[in-house]
């Protein structure tokens, strides 16, 4: 909200929580455009989507239940720009993480199809675009970006300077970005324990929210005993930060587009990123962001991991910088809030 409202002044802007009762009632403030709601059509939110110049949709995951009449509003579809969660635009391919027919995924697949055939505009990489594009044949603009952060980079960063003293053992691995199946942690250990035998490691892994906690902890400590640790709370994001640099590689072995966030800052820390996920490796390309094996890192010594890591460091935060910058999101904002 703060980027919107003072990037754009002239215009009003609203935001909307649709979601679960997890939601603290205490922020809803329909005043000051803030509504937390658990619907959106048939409550407080639908006034303020009829009455918008334009609709930004980030993500229809967890919106199930409305989909099929969130269909039947051509109006608000007209004026819909969508910035697709991974689970929203692989969930409706049901090839890289195929889902159960009688799920509510696999029964609200052909509505989330419509979705994006019907919707005016998308943001995202793309590749993401382009998988909409053969799934639903949808004709909406494209508008080649990803979700944009709600915080300055170079603000976050600025405590984590290139030339900071960084701890010379054990290896440490951070895998994934939660405790959900799409990070697929056991794939992820099986490839480890046969790649690190003889090695002085440790693996650790975000766990913060997801439903599969218990099972990926009782794996991780059969793997790798009390070499395997867990992060088990919400972290602010400076914590975040700091708890992701004590880490040498990040593997995300996701197949979807997933932890994009957390690849973001591994790659402003200088880490070394192991992604499995096509989408995102071309997002990496296409801005000569490096990726790596895991399999290639872990023949390398960790003396000379920490000496590359500098280089890669200053490199990617130049590149970053410039991508993130607020002139830059600025722009891109603009080109999706104009009229039409």
């Amino acid at each position: 909200m703060p980027f919107f409202r003072d990037s754009f002044p002239e215009h009003q802007h609203s935001i909307v929580f649709a979601g679960g009762s997890f939601w603290d009632p205490v922020h809803h403030k329909p005043e000051l455009g803030v509504v937390y709601t658990n619907l959106l059509l048939g409550s407080e939110a639908e006034p303020v989507m009829r009455e918008a110049d334009k609709i930004l949709f980030h993500s229809i995951f967890c919106r199930e239940p409305e989909l099929g009449r969130l269909l039947l509003e051509e109006d608000l579809l007209r004026k819909s720009v969508w910035i697709p969660w991974g689970a929203d635009l692989f969930y409706a391919t049901n090839l890289e993480d195929p889902v159960a027919p009688d799920s509510i995924f696999g029964i609200t697949m052909p509505y989330r199809i419509e979705f994006m055939r019907r919707v005016s505009a998308i943001c995202s990489g793309a590749y993401e675009y382009n998988v909409a594009v053969a799934v639903s044949g949808t004709t909406a603009v494209h508008f080649e970006t990803y979700l944009p952060l709600a915080f300055n980079l170079d603000e976050m960063i600025r405590s984590f300077p290139a030339d900071r003293k960084k701890a010379t053992a054990p290896l440490t691995i951070w895998v994934g970005n939660s405790a959900t199946s799409t990070n697929r942690h056991l794939d992820a250990f099986q490839k480890l324990r046969t790649l690190t035998e003889g090695l002085d490691f440790r693996v650790v892994c975000p766990l913060s929210y997801g439903d599969k906690f218990s099972t990926i902890t009782a794996a991780g400590r059969e793997y790798f005993g009390d070499k395997f640790s867990s992060l088990d709370k919400i972290l602010s994001v400076p914590e975040f930060i700091s708890e992701l640099d004590k880490s040498d590689i990040v593997l995300m072995n996701h197949i979807r587009p997933q932890g994009f966030g957390s690849i973001l800052m591994a790659l402003l820390l200088g880490k070394f990123v192991v992604t499995e996920s096509l989408g995102t490796q071309h997002w990496l390309e296409t801005y000569a962001l490096p990726h790596f094996q895991l399999s290639e890192l872990l023949r390398c010594s960790k003396e000379y991991l920490i000496q590359e890591a500098s280089h890669y460091q200053v490199q990617n935060r130049q590149k970053l910088s410039h991508l993130y910058s607020t002139e830059t999101l600025i722009n891109t904002w603009r080109r999706v809030l104009s009229p039409g």
